[in-house]
């Protein structure tokens, strides 16, 4: 038994090596790309932290009030005609590869000098003359690096004094590889005059609704982290894709900050905000097809986990040539944007697909979390590719709709772990009732009537052994209470205390048995109240019905990986149908239907339902069997747990 156990060991051992042989390489390369990808997204963010002049972000100024700049003349489109142009007035032209835009005319008033002129920039460079001379310049980059990131915010110069009689001229080109009729409009559109702070507050309040929504946002994803970090650490099923989730609404937050204009105001490094606005967006991508990864299974996620794998080496690409030089993020966006989603959205379906199919409430809830930001991603995704800016309204509203859907889901899932803890309470109240029941049958009442019977004769002839007998019977009971209030696994020395004072007992009424101890391990764990009905057993259906003395043994040894336990008696052993009717788990209460003539089976009483607590129990095993020279044997196994809890 022993070699076997060892092999079983050996085997078991070898097949978790090479578990772990398979999984961990793939957890070790998944990690180091995530930490590479961490170490480029912040080398990007570090190269971009480079300040522009002060009157170049409008910072350090004292606040004043803002006031549109309505120009009127006329405009040329990539150096065409010209044609009429009025303040704030939609420009006829292709929505898309636009290189250059030049509007000429007059303001309807006047600029007195030292004003501060302000202009929303959106990857264009921007040239202002009056009455021919160049007063402002700016090529449209926010920062001097090669491939430097085109400025995707305010702007702002110094009037020297324009009056309405003064032609003024603002000529714009595109900053990027890459344009869009909306780049210029934007900077037409936000021509103001204003200090700082005045501009400042009035874009957070054109852009309340959103800057709430954001705060929301973050506030939202801040809760899921923790609940989500909680539930990972309790061993919650599957929280890894609500730490995704939670990481997914928190990047969220910050881009839904960094894609509005305000966010040059408040921090002054143009070329850093932008970075940070397009890595969140390419990011946001990213985390959404781990999360359904974490979420799907069989196709679906194979699906979503290579797409993952590919965008983030793509990014990953893009991130190293832009600190190479090669080209800028917001160059490569244009074009890995409609490849990321491409990706999310045939993910989502798949997801879709299979949570259709297959009705798993984990994977129709991920559904309804993973559709309104799809159609968030979608939206702004184009928005960029053909507007030049992003809206964030689309995609805020889908993170706030997968908020609410996510909370309901949390919600949904702690009632229903609630119900569960209710329900679990209320069988294991059942359960020690039974509990109470199954060992108060083993005490059994003939046994109680003649413990006490005896007690009372022994009073009148032997007091000290009645006061000796008083209290071994009150320490069975009181070691058979401790055991159903107590763990389901006791010391074996427990047991063979709580024995003790059981075969003390018993031995008044069988002088002449002798009970013996070969005790060779002691220090390991056994169901409760397991041994003393062995004992029980063997006494009287063994011992005591032997013409001489007789004598029932308790073994203990260790063997291998289990502790053996086994009570033999010098009775007239198992038939073997008794045997048999053990085997088939047949216990006390079966009427012995023997035919006529045949001898009486000897009866096992509670050997079954002790074998089956021990298999429950602790997955331990008993067998009866007859030994060679006369008597009978109960051999009860149990796993190689020590007090100490090693296995």
């Amino acid at each position: 038994m022993a070699e076997q156990d060892n092999e079983q060991t050996g085997e078991a051992l070898l097949q978790n090596a090479r578990r772990t042989l398979r999984e961990q390489p793939r957890r070790a390369i998944a990690g180091l790309c995530v930490v590479l990808l961490l170490g480029l997204l912040t080398a990007a963010l570090a190269s971009s932290l480079q300040r522009v002049s002060a009157d170049d972000v409008c910072a350090d100024a004292v606040a004043g009030a803002v006031k549109p700049m309505a120009l009127s003349g006329s405009y040329a489109v990539d150096g065409g005609e010209e044609r009429p142009y009025a303040a704030r007035q939609a420009l006829d032209a292709k929505g898309i590869g636009v290189e250059a835009v030049t509007v000429r005319g007059t303001l309807e008033n006047d600029v007195a000098a030292g004003e501060l002129v302000n202009m929303r920039l959106s990857s264009t460079a921007c040239t202002v003359r009056v009455n021919g001379e160049t007063v402002f310049s700016f090529d449209g980059i926010g920062d001097s690096e090669p491939a430097g990131e085109p400025l995707l915010g305010w702007i702002g110069f110094r009037s020297p004094g324009i009056s309405t009689r003064d032609e003024v001229e603002i000529a714009l080109s595109s900053a990027a590889s890459y344009s869009v009729l909306g780049d210029y409009v934007i900077v037409l559109d936000s021509l103001c005059t204003g200090e700082p702070d005045a501009l400042f507050v009035a874009s957070v309040a054109s852009h309340l609704p959103m800057f709430v929504s954001g705060i929301l946002v973050l506030i939202a994803g801040l809760i899921l982290l923790l609940i989500a970090s909680v539930g990972y650490l309790i061993g919650v099923p599957k929280e890894t894709g609500g730490l995704r989730f939670a990481f997914y609404v928190l990047i969220g937050g910050v881009w839904i900050f960094f894609c509005f204009d305000y966010i040059t105001l408040l921090i002054p490094f143009p070329a850093f905000t932008t970075t940070v606005s397009l890595l969140a967006q390419d990011v946001l991508a990213l985390l959404q097809l781990s999360f359904i990864a974490s979420r799907a299974t069989g196709y679906p996620r194979r699906l979503a986990t290579l797409l993952l794998a590919a965008l983030s080496l793509m990014l990953g690409v893009c991130i190293v040539l832009r600190l190479a030089g090669v080209a800028s993020l917001y160059e490569a966006n244009v074009v890995i944007i409609p490849l990321f989603v491409i990706g999310v959205f045939f993910a989502a379906l798949a997801l879709a697909v299979e949570a259709r199919e297959s009705r798993d409430r984990m994977a129709v809830d991920a559904t309804l979390v993973v559709i309104p930001c799809t159609i968030g991603s979608v939206v702004e995704g184009l928005s960029f590719l053909f507007g030049g800016v992003t809206t964030g309204l689309w995609l805020c509203a889908g993170i706030l709709c997968a908020v609410v859907v996510r909370f309901v889901a949390l919600f949904s899932y702690a009632r229903s772990q609630i119900v569960q803890a209710e329900r679990a309470h209320r069988m294991e109240a059942e359960l020690l009732q039974s509990r109470i029941a199954v060992m108060l049958s083993q005490i059994q009442p003939h046994f109680l009537f003649n413990a006490l019977n005896t007690i009372e004769y022994l009073c009148e002839e032997d007091p000290p052994v009645a006061a000796r007998a008083t209290n071994d019977f009150a320490r069975y009971l009181r070691g058979n209470m401790d055991s159903l209030m107590g763990s389901q696994m006791v010391s074996f020395r427990n047991e063979l205390e709580h024995l003790a004072h059981y075969v003390a007992i018993e031995q008044l009424r069988y002088p002449s048995i002798k009970v013996e101890y070969d005790v060779r391990a002691d220090d390991f764990l056994v169901p409760s109240l397991s041994v003393q009905p062995l004992v029980e057993n063997a006494i009287k259906h063994g011992a005591s019905r032997r013409a001489g003395e007789g004598v029932v043994k308790v073994s203990s040894w260790r063997e291998g990986r289990s502790f053996v336990v086994r009570v033999t008696d010098n009775g007239p052993g198992f038939d073997e149908r008794s045997i048999a009717r053990f085997k088939e788990g047949v216990d006390v209460g079966v009427p012995d239907n023997r035919p006529p003539g045949e001898a009486p089976a000897r009866n096992h009483v509670g050997l079954a339902n002790v074998a089956a607590r021990v298999a429950a129990t602790c997955g331990g095993t008993m067998r009866v069997e007859n030994e060679a020279g006369g008597g009978a044997s109960v051999t009860m196994t149990v796993p190689c747990e020590e007090e100490g809890g090693s296995r």
